[in-house]
């Protein structure tokens, strides 16, 4: 799968041009839709960083004006969880770089393999959904949906089942023979399912009434889906690329239902591709 960089925003600082054509080429080599800037020295690189949305800030240590350590102090207070990656040619500084919650050190000439090894683990995760909403539903590891950072409680846990299975779908719709087959096929303490089904909808309806956020919830005649653009969730952000569902995903997948684990394959050979 290629994963989408396109909305993170690397600054590289160095008061060497060559250090820092160098270190642009290579990160827009190894990442080509990120976006890459560029100062020389630490005084523009504050203003640059100013003028931008920045998540990623690779700097040299010694420099004029003042350090590159000095520089992630300022940039540190202005926004705490960016992501400060020295790369400098002394590796004496490195406990101090530390000190200063750095998320990498690279000793010069920076490789292809340091700069990957630090982007792929990097301190503050870079977590910027497609949507930027209220609502975030979680489908690696077990499935929860949350409001405003608090989770969604469900009078009926059929109802939250019902709306994973939907998740599931991403985006594509279900009628009501799906939905009775694919969650209670099996039970047959329910005699009249789609009459079950009738209640737990109306049940799923009063819990998303109670926030407020019914919208997201797609109901016609037979037809039932999850409005994908009204909310933010990893499993969709995946299929999309997106770095954060990438890296959040280990292989586990809406873990309280057993129709999920089918899943799982898909999401593997997806990456694998």
């Amino acid at each position: 799968m290629e994963i989408d960089y396109s909305y993170i925003t690397t600054l590289v600082v160095d008061n060497e041009p060559a250090a820092v054509r160098g270190l642009k080429r290579t990160i827009e080599k190894l990442y080509p839709n990120m976006t890459v800037l560029t100062a020389k020295g630490s005084e523009e690189a504050l203003n640059i960083f100013r003028e931008n949305d920045v998540q990623i800030v690779l700097t040299d240590i010694e420099m004029p004006k003042f350090s590159g350590i000095e520089l992630a102090q300022k940039i540190k207070l202005e926004k705490s969880d960016v992501n400060i990656i020295y790369v400098t040619a002394y590796s004496q500084y490195a406990l101090k770089a530390f000190e200063s919650r750095a998320s990498g050190y690279i000793l010069k000439p920076a490789t292809d393999e340091m700069i990957m090894k630090e982007f792929n683990n990097l301190r503050y995760p870079v977590d910027l959904r497609k949507n930027n909403t209220d609502i975030f539903i979680k489908c690696f590891g077990k499935f929860e949906i949350f409001y405003k950072g608090e989770p969604i409680i469900f009078e009926r846990r059929a109802a939250l089942e019902v709306l994973a299975y939907l998740v599931s779908l991403n985006g594509s719709p279900a009628n009501t023979n799906e939905l009775c087959d694919a969650l209670w096929e099996d039970n047959y303490e329910i005699s009249d399912k789609k009459a079950y089904l009738r209640i737990i909808m109306t049940a799923l309806k009063k819990t998303l009434n109670k926030y407020k956020i019914s919208d997201i919830f797609i109901k016609k005649q037979n037809y039932f889906a999850i409005d994908k653009t009204k909310v933010d969730c990893d499993y969709f952000d995946f299929m999309e690329g997106k770095i954060y569902a990438v890296n959040a995903y280990k292989g586990e997948f809406m873990t309280q239902y057993s129709w999920a684990e089918m899943k799982i394959w898909q999401l593997n050979n997806y990456i694998e591709n």
